[in-house]
């Protein structure tokens, strides 16, 4: 496992939501702006169909990403069964278990851009590579000088990770930009 990648366990835990946000966050907006053909005027989406995961009591998950003005973005939909899309203006949609999504979410954030044709699937196969072309990994040199020290609990290791600069920073401006779309859910002007 590479500097930037996390563990399939850590992943398995993490909503759809904040799976996808591992994506989300690395997406390079201003280089896919030198495109404007090709990720401006029109949006590319793919709809995932999660078998194995229960969504609000019904067996099987959705979750739908779109890419659109250079901004990546995802929300909860419907589960349909193979082989019919949800709607037929998505992009491509992909049928798969939940570790299999782990796997595909996984390696594109950890640089290794797994091949989604492997999977059973419905549309462009080249709208997930046109999504995982923008996503940018980052270097080694944008670490931290230093690991953390682990913390230790009554002879228990709560954690020993190494700090990515730019994890943090991706973070700490995706949580702002979900604070203010709260704020403005409920403040309407």
């Amino acid at each position: 496992m590479g500097p930037n990648a996390m563990s399939p366990q850590s992943l398995m835990a993490l909503s759809f939501d904040q799976l996808f946000d591992t994506i989300v966050i690395r997406i390079n907006g201003p280089e896919a702006f030198k495109q404007p053909t090709k990720y401006l005027e029109k949006e590319i989406t793919i709809d995932f169909m999660v078998e194995d995961v229960d969504q609000v009591g019904k067996p099987g998950a959705g979750w739908h990403l779109r890419l659109s003005n250079a901004a990546l973005t995802g929300h909860a939909v419907p589960y349909t069964a193979f082989p019919n899309p949800r709607n037929a203006g998505i992009s491509l949609t992909v049928w798969l278990k939940h570790q299999e999504l782990v796997y595909l979410v996984g390696g594109t954030t950890s640089g290794n851009n797994p091949n989604v044709g492997k999977f059973t699937t419905s549309g462009d196969l080249d709208a997930w590579s046109d999504i995982t072309s923008r996503v940018t990994i980052p270097k080694p040199s944008q670490t931290l000088p230093s690991t953390l020290s682990p913390l230790e609990m009554g002879g228990e290791i709560l954690f020993k990770s190494i700090l990515y600069y730019e994890d943090i920073r991706t973070m700490i401006m995706l949580t702002c930009l979900k604070l203010v779309s709260l704020l403005v859910l409920l403040f309407p002007l």
